[in-house]
């Protein structure tokens, strides 16, 4: 399937087509969008990402009728998902407004998958797609090693299932993410699974990190304890304030860069009202 840049770099597509049960074919294509932070205007963005497969199938078959499209947006951030999960929360309009005039309104809802609302014995998928999903919940941990030790048995057939490169993806990614290398007892078990050139492989790319001192992921990791430090002082400050945050102010907090989240302190210091801090004229 062609996608235009700015669209395939920021999804992955799979399109399939498969017979229907009451008779005939459907053609889907899914959509898949990985957060890890809250993000308010996500279902408009998700709407567009949807628009933007139409078009690029009328451009190939002018007559045809659209595709079914059903994107998913897969969230693993610290906290559960508060942000707008409906395109028409986005509407400047009354609730009552939009409710009556609903069937002439467009309207999209998320098909949200919150990592952060399950634990990982209700996780979805199976060897590699479960442990991905795993991975993806602990991703805010600063060690890994642990959930990947106690569930070798996926990695294990994942291997088996889809080759040495495909494991070595989900190590790759357990190294980076983690603050510290894996014991030796652990990393005798990983290489176990693996075949000998994909050992190697892995003792390479542990041996590259170490010698980079993970410099770059220590920044990182302090930049974002920074943020969420931030973020923490800003709901304080508002809530002693003005009360309790609706949701749209607690999702563009949890949205928002360091930058801006420390101009909304010094403005919700003296601010007669929330507009005034988070829409300032």
């Amino acid at each position: 399937m062609l996608l235009d840049e700015q669209l395939r770099a920021r999804i992955t597509d799979l399109r399939f087509e498969a017979p229907w049960r009451e008779g005939g074919h459907a053609q889907l294509t899914l959509l898949f969008e990985h957060q890890s932070r809250p993000d308010p205007e996500m279902p408009w963005r998700v709407h567009q990402y949807v628009f933007r497969v139409w078009e690029e199938h009328k451009s190939r078959a002018p007559r045809a009728k659209l595709p079914l499209v059903l994107p998913i947006v897969v969230f693993h951030g610290p906290r559960p998902w508060k942000a707008p999960r409906r395109l028409s929360a986005l509407i400047d309009a009354p609730e009552v407004a939009i409710a009556r005039l609903g069937p002439y309104v467009p309207e999209l809802q998320l098909f949200l998958e919150d990592l952060n609302a399950r634990d990982d014995t209700t996780l979805p998928g199976r060897d590699g797609g479960r442990l991905t999903l795993m991975l993806l919940r602990h991703s805010h941990d600063p060690d890994l090693w642990p959930i990947l030790g106690g569930h070798l048995g996926l990695l294990s057939a994942l291997q088996r299932r889809r080759g040495d490169g495909a494991a070595l993806s989900v190590l790759h990614y357990v190294y980076e993410r983690s603050e510290r290398s894996p014991d030796v007892a652990l990393l005798a078990e990983v290489r176990g699974i693996l075949n000998p050139p994909a050992r190697e492989d892995l003792m390479r790319y542990g041996e590259r990190l170490r010698m980079e001192g993970r410099q770059e992921g220590r920044q990182e990791g302090r930049q974002e304890a920074a943020v969420e430090a931030t973020q923490r002082a800003l709901l304080t400050v508002v809530r002693v304030r003005f009360g309790a945050p609706p949701e749209w102010v607690e999702a563009k907090i949890l949205a928002a860069d360091a930058e801006t989240l420390h101009e909304w302190i010094t403005l919700a210091a003296a601010a007669p009202n929330l507009d005034a801090v988070f829409s300032p004229a």
